[in-house]
């Protein structure tokens, strides 16, 4: 279970990378990732791990309307992705 939801990060990583580099994502994709990362922060959210997650989900969902900077959107990238990793390992 917990390698699935370091799916889910990692994913959530690939994303925020591909907005810093300035691609083209369909709206779905944001609305199935940001669900995705909420109901698994739902799980537990007192814990860092599900505060991170929220914090994503933040940075998704303002990325689509607004132009955040591309170190922002990559410093977001590079945080899930380690959680990401970190849950592929346990």
């Amino acid at each position: 279970m917990v390698k699935v939801l370091g799916l889910a990060d990692i994913f959530a990583a690939v994303l925020l990378a591909f907005i810093a580099l300035g691609m083209q994502i369909p709206a779905v994709v944001f609305v199935i990732v940001s669900s995705i990362l909420l109901m698994k922060a739902s799980i537990y959210i007192a814990d860092i791990g599900s505060v991170t997650d929220v914090m994503i989900v933040v940075l998704i969902v303002s990325s689509f309307f607004i132009i955040l900077p591309w170190w922002v959107l990559v410093s977001g990238a590079v945080v899930i992705g380690v959680k990401g990793l970190m849950s592929l390992s346990a």
